[in-house]
């Protein structure tokens, strides 16, 4: 039959309010030119500035609407799947329901790089002029930052290290 139980909840439940926001349904190509752009049911990720909250996905409708319910917080918005455009965008939501200004698609680079060292550091600072020999160096962390976006990543065994940023 039907019974009911009590449970307990042994933590804190975060606050939650509604955020929505549309997509705009153009965006700028490499040249500055405005093109079409697709909005409908495009997959975007969540994620917590402060990792306090897990990563989750969520998709606009087909005109490009984005409704959902988040807890409280300072968010960044994402969407890296087109190989020349990117959605990226931060906001804190610190009270009820959230309409956020319209977004849209911005053109993305890679960047790369490769981090070296001199075999030897004494005679390079002596020397600058000479040639010299230099080593790739891996497991350095890198930052790259564009605006209020900040990537991470860490050399590989090259010394390569790589992002996609806003151009």
């Amino acid at each position: 039959g039907d019974e009911s139980e009590e449970f307990e909840v042994n933590m804190q439940i975060p606050v939650h309010s509604d955020v929505s926001f549309n997509l705009l349904p153009t965006a700028l190509n490499a040249a500055g030119d405005t093109i079409a752009w697709d909005v409908s049911n495009r997959t975007m990720m969540f994620e917590s500035m402060n990792d306090d909250f897990p990563p989750f996905e969520i998709s606009s409708d087909e005109n490009g609407l984005v409704e959902y319910e988040s807890p409280w917080g300072h968010w960044i918005i994402s969407d890296m799947s087109n190989e020349t455009h990117m959605l990226w965008f931060d906001f804190e939501l610190l009270e009820e329901d959230l309409v956020l200004d319209n977004q849209s698609y911005i053109v993305a680079v890679e960047v790369s790089g490769q981090v070296v060292a001199p075999d030897d550091w004494e005679v390079y600072n002596l020397h600058r002029d000479w040639e010299h020999h230099f080593e790739n160096i891996s497991g350095v962390n890198v930052t790259m930052r564009s605006g209020n976006l900040v990537l991470y990543d860490t050399t590989d065994y090259d010394g390569v290290f790589e992002a996609r940023l806003p151009a």
